[in-house]
């Protein structure tokens, strides 16, 4: 990988509704703008999914292509294609802590009354328990019928809150989302994880690139925070305005940190390929 002419500013971009449609393949054009824009700036990627998921939609070998990717919001880590790190739930908890879990679930499903139960409804992932009172296996229409289920009883809802108080002390989060089940994970496991792996010396500025709400990274060092989200969420989500944030200075869902020693300043910012870089 060759050294951009501004290596100090870092963009990264969200995959999902940003290089691609959701699950989408990510396009021509767009692969072409962001092997460009790494021509001017250090270029990074941070998806939700694992890698194997994050090389359908952009290709294979995705890490090797600009100096950062993240999988899995960085739990798995690379810099300039090497492997930093990976985490896992497991590693981070502790299997006793695992088991603790899991036994907890499938005996608070045992004796909950539900108009159709069907299988899978634990869901081990790298980073995260997703959790099914119905089971992950059962049909579409029995999905849809779940969620009607779900909305007017509040299953998952209660659910979670008896998780909240039964494992208060693993300082977990509790995402429901979908029609069917929903995500526990640590703490601090978004996107954000992947600040871990940027050192503040090595940047003044990263701005994240994102469909999804803006969400309030945790500071490094000293990097601080400010936002500028002036699009709908029709317009954030295509495709178009991703590359045209980023070109032509219109306004998008960017994160912009910047760094400011010894007293910090925050201010919004557009995005721009100038020569000054906004």
């Amino acid at each position: 990988m060759s050294s951009p002419e501004k290596p100090r500013i870092l963009a990264l971009f969200d995959v999902d509704g940003t290089l691609t449609i959701p699950r989408g393949e990510v396009t021509v054009d767009m692969m072409a703008f962001m092997k460009a824009l790494s021509q001017k700036i250090t270029i990074g990627i941070v998806g939700g999914s694992d890698l194997p998921k994050q090389e359908e939609q952009l290709g294979e070998g995705i890490a090797k292509v600009f100096p950062y990717n993240f999988s899995q919001n960085g739990l798995v880590a690379y810099k300039n294609g090497e492997l930093l790190e990976v985490q896992t739930i497991s590693k981070h908890l502790g299997e006793d802590n695992v088991k603790r879990l899991v036994n907890w679930v499938l005996k608070y499903l045992a004796d909950l009354d539900l108009p159709v139960k069907r299988g899978t409804f634990i869901e081990f992932r790298s980073g995260m328990f997703n959790i099914s009172p119905i089971g992950r296996n059962c049909s579409r229409e029995e999905r849809n019928d779940y969620e009607k289920f779900d909305l007017a009883n509040d299953v998952r809802k209660k659910m979670v809150e008896a998780m909240k108080a039964e494992f208060a002390d693993l300082n977990l989060t509790y995402s429901i989302g979908g029609q069917i089940s929903f995500d526990v994970f640590p703490v601090g496991w978004d996107k954000t994880y992947c600040l871990n792996f940027l050192d503040a010396a090595d940047f003044d500025e990263i701005r994240k690139a994102a469909s999804d709400d803006v969400h309030a990274f945790s500071s490094i060092a000293q990097l601080y925070i400010v936002t500028l989200y002036c699009l709908t969420c029709a317009l954030s989500c295509s495709q178009e305005t991703t590359t045209r944030s980023s070109v032509m200075s219109a306004p998008s869902a960017i994160l912009f940190v910047r760094q400011k020693i010894p007293r910090y300043i925050s201010f919004l910012v557009k995005c721009s390929l100038e020569p000054d870089m906004a």
